[in-house]
């Protein structure tokens, strides 16, 4: 199983996206995030979780996702 998540600004656009990838048997979404702060909320609620792939939108409205990026890596 593969799991992804996403912290992207535009909540349609991340629900079409888990809809297709979904899809396939393989792929699970376990992160969902309008912006960095909402992900370090739901992080910190569930510190275990494991994400194979990261979608992250660099022009997000709290800051640069590339500045997120090395939060994370943290």
């Amino acid at each position: 199983m593969i799991s992804i998540g996403f912290i992207d600004d535009d909540i349609n656009f991340i629900d079409s996206l888990i809809t297709i990838l979904e899809n396939e048997n393989d792929i699970k979404c376990k992160l969902k995030s309008q912006n960095f702060n909402h992900f370090l909320k739901q992080f910190k609620y569930n510190p275990d979780f494991n994400i194979d792939i990261l979608f992250l939108d660099i022009h997000l409205e709290d800051a640069s996702g590339l500045d997120f990026l090395a939060k994370i890596r943290k």
